[in-house]
């Protein structure tokens, strides 16, 4: 099981969940895999930082993934 999330949803965004699934015991090691509509940028990093397997910007490839 994993979680792909975009870093830009409309009530909570990637980061805050994957915050939220890094602070709960359950859920800490749950891969979790983020898409931002920007290449680069800071919050490419600061999903990495916080611990996202990946951070992926477009294009996607669903084959990448």
């Amino acid at each position: 099981m994993a979680v792909i999330a975009n870093l830009r949803l409309p009530r909570k965004d990637g980061l805050s969940l994957l915050l939220e699934l890094r602070r709960d015991r359950r859920t800490t090691d749950l891969p979790v895999l983020l898409i931002s509509d920007q290449a680069g940028g800071s919050d490419v990093t600061r999903g990495i930082e916080l611990g996202a397997e990946d951070v992926f910007t477009p294009p996607l490839q669903i084959d990448v993934l």
